[in-house]
This record gives C-alpha cells, structure tokens and sequence, in this order.
C-alpha cells in the first residue's frame, strides 16, 4: 500500500475516532487495532432508532467490596424492543440483542458525550412507554467524536445477534 493511501486512512480513522493515538500511547497498538476494529466488527443488520429515543449510562451496583454483579448487561425498554423487532422482521419477540452504537450517552452527572458502545442488552419489562436504552460502564468501550456519530446517523448500528425460541420440555436439563 502507498504511504499517501496509509496516511489518508489514519486521518480518516481519526476524524471517526480521535482517540485512537491516546489509547495506543496508555495501552498499546493491540488496543488502537481494536477500538479501531470495533467500527468495522461484523454485524447481522442495523436498525434505524426512533428520534425521542434516550440512551443513558446506569449505576452498577456493588456489595460494599470489588465484586460486581451487574457489569456488562445493559437494558433495551419493551417499546423500542417492538421497533427493532419490526425493522429486523421478526416474528417472536427477542429478550437479548447483542449490538454495538455509536452516539449520544447521557451520563450519570447528567452530562452527554458520545461513545463507541457494545454489549448485551436484555428487554426491561418495567419500561413500556419510552424508547430507551440503558448502557453499563463496561458497555462504553471508547468515547467517539460527534463526526462519527453523526457519520453513522444516530442508530443503532448494529444488531450481531438476538434470542431466538426455543422449546423446552419438563423434566429435561436445557
């Protein structure tokens, strides 16, 4: 590959994602290779989110020592479950999408910055009115500039994978 192709490409990656030299300088190039990998993982489709969708950071709680027992699941409100159910032409309802976004998070401080998302999110069946997404910490991978995120249109980017049904049967380990 040409130098100039190479150099354009680094500029390029860094409009998207300006943090790129910052976590090769904290953390080492294999890091860089795969934030920078996040924005082009493989993904099954991706859906378009509503306008008044809300997309926040929430607590993760703790015992009063190190251990964590919420990290890493995050929560998709029923309401936007239908959306996504519809735009990727589901039949039955998913419990679990796993997916990866890029935009806006409202933080704990009520603040707003946008990231480089991916996680697991489960269906919270207490949030029937809202489109909402709720985020843990481990789920905000790498903060992201507004060009990405208005680059990649505020969706939800993409869906990698969902629940499907499955039978099970009484008297028989799943």
């Amino acid at each position: 590959m040409r130098r100039g192709s190479l150099q354009a490409n680094e500029e390029h990656l860094l409009k998207v994602h300006p943090n790129l030299r910052v976590l090769e300088r904290k953390k080492g190039a294999p890091k860089r290779v795969k934030y920078a990998g996040l924005m082009f993982s493989g993904l099954a489709t991706a859906a378009t989110l509503p306008s008044d969708v809300q997309v926040s950071k929430i607590a993760t709680y703790r015992n009063g020592t190190t251990f964590d027992f919420t990290d890493g699941v995050g929560l998709i409100s029923c309401k936007l479950e239908r959306v996504v159910q519809n735009q990727l032409g589901l039949r039955e309802c998913s419990s679990v999408f796993q997916i990866w976004y890029c935009g806006t998070v409202t933080r704990l401080d009520k603040s707003k910055k946008e990231f480089i998302c991916k996680g697991v999110l489960v269906v919270d069946p207490d949030q029937e009115d809202v489109h909402a997404i709720q985020m843990r910490a481990s789920m905000l991978k790498t903060e992201a500039s507004v060009t990405a995120c208005k680059v990649l249109g505020g969706k939800l980017q993409g869906v990698t994978g969902h629940s499907q049904p499955s039978p099970g049967r009484l008297g028989q380990q799943l």
